[in-house]
């Protein structure tokens, strides 16, 4: 017996005579009726059938993917035809919350393909789910037409993704209204832009200026956006969801666990001032994300080393064992060297042996050339300790004479444009807890260790620093001499086995 012949609403659509075609624009009918939508959330569906932009954003869990999701199917429903995109910044998190939401609302009525990940509805209306994890995976959808374009959490979005997805937005059928809509918390990649676009921004003389809250305005033009799109924002609070609070009447204790201030309150209470950029710290996920990388083969680069920032003690609460692999190899484009985050491998409050053999496995996984360890915190028992385990692996030690700011600041300095445009530190993949410290870290900052900066820093120097500054193929010259014995400690050049 052959495969089964499956056929799609288009197949069926042109082999139907005119009755069976209006069966089929009849069968949005069967879509079972939502729930009536709390005032807030109708609120938010009324102002969207006005602003060319709108955003439903603040506190966590005040209905906002449920509205989203309801906004999505009438959109299908009203104007056969219509091509609807529901925008998340990667896969999984689709897979989390719009797919299986969307899957059971649409039960029986509309094909979904998994391949494509798009919902076919009877009157040959899509709901396609989008995703835009890297910067340029924006040009997948060049030449697509879309009457409404919806972003779940767009503050995780860049502004460049969020600009050129808006230039898709060309109805296929007549009837349609062009519009985006977007939900989200604070906080994020694009929480700056985010903020400044829909909830306020700084004058020149840097006072805040707040846009209009539940009401379409219209944007001064700009020479970015000569004739922009109104906009609308609705804030979202967890009091617009009386059902969640019924079903889970601890939910909003455990926002008030968090710990982070600016997160619990733009989390509880939708704050978009609480989390802003803080004040000291010398990476931004902006310049983070947009020279992020999807890959890099470890036969390309010259060299990789595991920086290690050992814990004192190994009792909960007690600070991480950071552990982060970076390598380093020459960019053709740019005769510069390029150096490359490769893994996170930090452990929480592990003891000696355990945060050990996670910098031993980091080291033969990745091929490593060495391991370069801070030494302050417990001296050659530091060498001794992965020596124990396994023998082999070379360490450098390196000790710590300036603070961590100052330890950090050239490597930060290479991971933004130099004069030639040039971005010499990246990212390879997401490494979100390790992002999420270097940009709310702080000299000023009295909270735990930044365990996994100082690793990656001190990665970074040794790849990026040490030795002198490095042009050309003169680096193969000094890994040569490296491994030999010379390398850099710190703050001051070293040779041998001397610290």
């Amino acid at each position: 017996m052959g495969a089964p012949v499956t056929l799609t609403f288009q197949d069926i659509w042109d082999a139907a005579t005119d009755d069976e075609r209006a069966d089929l624009l009849n069968g949005a009918d069967k879509i079972p009726k939502p729930p009536d939508l709390f005032p807030r959330q109708a609120l938010a569906e009324t102002l969207s059938g006005e602003a060319g932009e709108l955003l439903y954003g603040g506190a966590a869990g005040g209905g906002k993917t449920h509205w989203l999701i309801e906004h999505a199917i009438q959109q299908a429903q009203d104007h056969p035809g219509n091509r609807v995109l529901i925008m998340r910044r990667v896969w999984p998190s689709h897979a989390r919350t719009i797919e299986p939401r969307m899957k059971q609302r649409l039960a029986g009525v509309a094909v979904y393909n998994g391949g494509r990940h798009e919902f076919t509805f009877p009157n040959m209306s899509i709901i396609e789910l989008g995703t835009c994890q890297y910067a340029d995976d924006v040009f997948v959808y060049q030449g697509a037409e879309y009457g409404c374009i919806i972003f779940e959490e767009l503050t995780e979005f860049l502004e460049s993704q969020y600009l050129y997805l808006g230039s898709r937005l060309r109805p296929p059928v007549d009837d349609a209204r062009p519009h985006i809509i977007a939900t989200t918390n604070p906080g994020g990649v694009g929480h700056t832009w985010v903020k400044s676009r829909f909830v306020s921004m700084r004058d020149a003389d840097g006072k805040p200026r707040p846009w209009p809250i539940e009401d379409v305005w219209k944007p001064d033009p700009t020479e970015r956006e000569p004739n922009p799109p109104t906009r609308c924002f609705v804030p979202a609070k967890l009091d617009d969801n009386p059902a969640l609070t019924k079903r889970d009447p601890t939910y909003r204790d455990r926002l008030r666990a968090i710990t982070n201030r600016g997160r619990r309150e733009a989390l509880e209470k939708g704050d978009w001032d609480a989390i802003d950029q803080v004040e000291g710290a010398l990476w931004s996920l902006v310049s983070i994300d947009e020279n992020r990388v999807r890959s890099v083969d470890r036969s390309a680069l010259d060299a990789v080393v595991v920086g290690v920032d050992p814990n004192v003690s190994s009792k909960v609460g007690s600070d991480s064992c950071g552990i982060v692999v970076a390598g380093v190899a020459f960019d053709e484009r740019s005769s510069k060297m390029v150096g490359y985050v490769l893994e996170d491998c930090t452990m929480p409050h592990p003891t000696p042996k355990a945060w050990a053999l996670a910098a031993i496995d980091a080291y033969h996984r990745w091929e490593a050339n060495w391991v370069v360890a801070e030494v302050n915190n417990g001296g050659d028992l530091v060498e001794r300790n992965i020596a124990v385990e396994d023998a082999g692996v070379p360490v450098r030690q390196v000790r710590a004479s300036r603070g961590k700011h100052i330890r950090a600041e050239p490597i930060a300095a290479l991971a933004t444009p130099d004069i030639d445009g040039d971005v010499r530190w990246r990212f390879v993949g997401s490494h979100p807890v390790l992002e999420d410290q270097l940009t709310t870290w702080s000299p000023t900052d009295g909270g735990a260790s930044p365990d996994r900066l100082d690793a990656m820093v001190w990665a970074a120097t040794e790849l990026m620093l040490g030795g002198g500054a490095w042009s050309g193929s003169s680096n193969a010259d000094f890994f040569a001499e490296a491994e030999s014995g010379g390398g850099y400690v710190g703050d001051e050049v070293w040779s041998g086995d001397s610290v």
